[in-house]
């Protein structure tokens, strides 16, 4: 029987839509505050329940799963009401933008027993899942240096929007390098123990737009590792997500242009193509899949709660270091 699943923003929210039902999931309701935007999805995509309060959705018993898909500080209030609904939950990133909103999630979830599940999607890639089995497998040895970066020019979305809206309060981390930042801390496989950063709006600033788009931070894990992190929405070149894993017998990098990601090991000092066989699956379809799986089989899915808290309590970080000037230590939650 197909479990049935609502989503709440119909920005991000459209391709969820579209993800939820490639994975054999029924969409069974919308909802957004724009009712203009509500109406139109609604027609496109055929969903009749509209709504443009999300916590009319709590009495609909009949919905097992809700992505929720509104702005970055607005996430935590529909995920709590939604758990203490008796749904499950898949929060668009950053599951929140403070640690007290991190907090309220996570003891909501082991409350009501519900599932949460994070939209860091580029995790389930091929490329990043052969390499998180490599590292597993001790071919790269032990890992003591990482990078995670996302080099965009995005100020666009500050003119004219809700980014806009929040000025210097946007936390750029969390809206951008929070997906490379999820696969390093995937594959590190420790939670993170403190960070250090520091960050400018010069590029924004020279367009008009009051807010931190540039980030550079240092994360140290519980385990010894650390990396680099650099967030950048108003460069003068093209976008480009870098990851990079230093073990003591094997690196691999994304690389800026064709073959895409590279493998060097200590013996042949040679960059070669990381192959694998990619089956067609958008990334955020093999997220819904995951998380659908889980709720079917009660079982965790692999995005699940504690992966979802260590990535976004490290973006929460980063901006909380680049605002007071110091370090700032991971809390565990």
């Amino acid at each position: 029987m197909a479990l049935n699943a609502a989503v709440i923003g119909l920005g991000v929210g459209r391709g969820h839509i579209a993800a939820y039902r490639e994975a054999g999931a029924e969409v069974a309701a919308i909802c957004d505050v724009n009712g203009e935007l509500l109406e139109q999805v609604g027609n496109e995509q055929g969903v009749r329940r509209r709504y443009t309060d999300y916590r009319a959705l709590a009495d609909l018993d009949e919905i097992d799963v809700v992505s929720i898909c509104t702005p970055d500080h607005l996430h935590a209030d529909p995920a709590v009401e939604m758990m203490a609904s008796g749904k499950h939950v898949l929060v668009e990133k950053p599951l929140a933008t403070t640690f007290e909103d991190i907090e309220r999630i996570v003891r909501t979830s082991r409350r009501t027993g519900r599932r949460v599940s994070h939209g860091c999607q580029i995790r389930f890639d091929e490329t990043f899942r052969e390499l998180k089995r490599q590292v597993e497998a001790q071919a790269f040895g032990e890992v003591f240096y990482a990078e995670a970066d996302y080099i965009s020019n995005h100020l666009n979305l500050f003119q004219d929007g809700w980014r806009g809206g929040l000025g210097p309060h946007y936390n750029a981390a969390a809206g951008g390098s929070i997906h490379p930042v999820d696969v390093i801390q995937w594959i590190v496989d420790s939670p993170a123990a403190e960070v250090a950063a520091y960050g400018n709006g010069i590029s924004a600033a020279s367009h008009g737009v009051d807010v931190t788009d540039c980030i550079v931070g240092i994360i140290r894990f519980e385990n010894g590792c650390v990396a680099k992190t650099f967030t950048t929405m108003g460069s003068a070149r093209p976008g480009f997500r870098n990851v990079q894993i230093y073990g003591t017998r094997k690196t691999f990098l994304t690389a800026q242009a064709p073959p895409a990601r590279l493998v060097s090991d200590l013996q042949g000092r040679k960059w070669a193509p990381l192959e694998v066989e990619d089956d067609g699956r958008d990334s955020r379809r093999k997220l819904i899949e995951d998380l659908l799986q889980a709720i079917e089989n009660d079982t965790e899915p692999q995005l699940n709660l504690e992966q979802s808290v260590r990535t976004a309590a490290i973006c929460v970080a980063l901006f909380e270091s680049v605002r007071s000037g110091k370090p700032v230590a991971v809390p565990g939650f």
